[in-house]
């Protein structure tokens, strides 16, 4: 089956205008900040009646300010290095239909990540990925499970044009409490911007 289909928007407020392609082609980035809006949807597939699903069975929408610095020429420059932050919150719909309850509730979780991404030629790129999280309780303090973890990744990816790119993540927990997530994951992202 498959699993939920999530919809991110950025809008650039600062250090990042609307260019013209010849304008890209020499505008020399610096400090950037954004506002972001990731949503996902109960698409996946779901049944109440079984413990793990690919499906969440509820809404999750997620708020946040990416801000970033660029080094190193324009946005074609082989050699670019960017360092990004990404401050967010997530709130969560009930599930109402969960596994033996008859309804989920959590609460937000914060979340900052970091990246330190560099351009090894026009096509190659590779990025260090931090992210420190906290909150994400279910059903109020009574169960006592907030979440509180760290985790790092790895990321490379190429870009066949400047609209469409693949990259590949590995990623692991590195610290966290009893009720966080443990382990290491992959991550495939294929990427078409318009």
């Amino acid at each position: 089956g498959l699993g939920d289909v999530s919809l991110v928007g950025v809008l650039g407020l600062v250090g990042s205008p609307a260019l013209t392609r010849q304008q890209y082609a020499q505008y020399v980035p610096g400090f950037s900040l954004g506002a972001m809006l990731w949503a996902t949807a109960p698409t996946g597939e779901y049944d109440g009646d079984k413990l793990i699903n690919l499906g969440t069975n509820r809404w999750a929408f997620r708020v946040g300010t990416p801000l970033g610095w660029t080094f190193g020429g324009t946005y074609l420059s082989p050699k670019l290095t960017t360092l990004e932050f990404v401050p967010s919150v997530t709130f969560y719909t009930d599930n109402t239909d969960p596994f033996r309850a008859n309804r989920v509730t959590q609460s937000e979780l914060y979340r900052i990540e970091a990246h330190l991404t560099h351009n090894f030629t026009r096509a190659v790129w590779g990025s260090l990925d931090l992210t420190a999280n906290d909150g994400a309780r279910t059903d109020g303090q009574s169960d006592n499970n907030r979440k509180t973890w760290a985790g790092a990744g790895i990321t490379a990816g190429v870009n066949f044009s400047p609209a469409f790119g693949l990259s590949g993540t590995y990623g692991r927990i590195i610290s966290g409490n009893s009720s966080a997530p443990e382990g290491d994951g992959y991550r495939i992202n294929l990427r078409y911007t318009f």
